[in-house]
This record gives C-alpha cells, structure tokens and sequence, in this order.
C-alpha cells in the first residue's frame, strides 16, 4: 500500500494471562495508524511462549565517578593550623615549617613539639612566636622541640612559676631579648651536652634570672 505501513507484532496480555497478535497500520499522510487485535487460543497461533518480564532495564551512567578524592585544600604562609593544644602559623609552604603561635589554654606543663599535621601535610615546629606565653602566670614546665632554630622576643617574659625549661634543638640560633626575663629564680634549663656553653650565654643575654642554672 502506498502510503501507508504495516505490521503486526506479539505481546503478551497480563489482564486475561494469554499472548495477543497485535496488527497495526500507519498512514503516512496523515499521521494516523489503526491497530487491530487478535487473541490466540493457543500458543501454536503466536508461535511464541509466553513470557512475563518482571524487571527494567536500568539506565547507563553517563559519567564516571572520579576515581581519585578531591585535592585538600592547600596551606600559603600566614595560614593558621589550630590544634587541641595551641595555634600555629605556616612559615613557608617549600620547606614545610610553622611557628608556635600561642597554646589555646594555660596550663601548667607545655610541650612545643617537632613537628605539627594538617592536610596530610608534616609542619616542621622551628619558632617560638615572640610573646608566645607572656604574663603565663600558671606555667611551670616547658619542653622545646629539636626543631626550634628561634624564640621570639618576650615570649616567656614574665612567666613567674616557669621553673623547669628543657631545650632538645640542636640548632638554636637566636633567643629574642627578654624571653626569659620574669621567670623562676629558680629556674632550671637543660640543654643539649655540645651546646652547654653557648646556649648558657644565650640564656643569660636573653635576662633569664642569675640565680637560674642551666645543665646538659
């Protein structure tokens, strides 16, 4: 015909639980189809089993989960990295190094430690802020990392009950003026043995009080 397509398919009917042949024709012309229907009374007439689909086809992801976790946020000097015990500012993203800011609290026994993580990311500790714990009147004990090469100025200044100050840096190079000046009279300091004698100076041009002693 024409003008027109035609064609009849197989399906299978839920309602009455028997196959339908299913006759249709498309008029081209007018964009209108006529559909006839034919019920088998046996499955020789469909030439099919029937057949019951339970399931649909799922649809195809059209994008790939990445394979990789999002990129951290990356740290630039002046960042802060806060802990549960003190804050720390970043002092240079190449060679990975931070100094001690201030602890978050005043306690008694403070612990400036090697090295501090943030973004999966190892800080090197290599300076004590200048003020750092200040006017610290709870503070007895105080135990600097081996990477400290600095203590700012002030920053023990006027910690009264500060006793006991263990230095583990090897590297020491500068302590600010009047970081220990206002401490314990009695003050102790351990040093490193190879650094007894110049460190003891530091000690003393840094106003640590002359009664203080200071060991390796």
């Amino acid at each position: 015909m024409e003008g027109y397509i035609a064609g009849n398919q197989n399906i299978y009917n839920l309602q009455h639980n028997k196959p339908i042949r299913y006759y249709w024709v498309y008029d081209l012309n007018c964009s209108a189809s006529t559909a006839t229907t034919h019920t088998p009374t046996s499955t020789t007439d469909t030439g099919i089993q029937p057949s019951i689909s339970t399931t649909q086809d799922k649809p195809v992801a059209t994008t790939e989960k990445p394979k990789t976790k999002p990129t951290e946020k990356q740290l630039k000097v002046g960042d802060k990295i806060t802990t549960a015990k003190a804050v720390y500012i970043v002092t240079s993203t190449k060679n990975k190094t931070v100094e001690y800011k201030k602890p978050r609290k005043k306690t008694a026994t403070v612990v400036i430690p090697d090295t501090v993580k943030s973004n999966g990311v190892t800080y090197k500790v290599t300076k004590i802020s200048p003020k750092a714990f200040k006017g610290n009147k709870k503070l007895k004990k105080v135990t600097i990392g081996k990477n400290v090469t600095q203590i700012g100025v002030n920053a023990f200044n006027g910690c009264s009950k500060l006793k006991n100050v263990i230095i583990k840096a090897d590297n020491l190079k500068k302590i600010g003026a009047n970081a220990f000046k206002g401490i314990s009279k009695d003050a102790k300091f351990k040093v490193p043995k190879s650094r007894l004698k110049k460190y003891s100076k530091k000690i003393k041009n840094a106003k640590a009080p002359s009664s203080s002693t200071v060991t390796k």
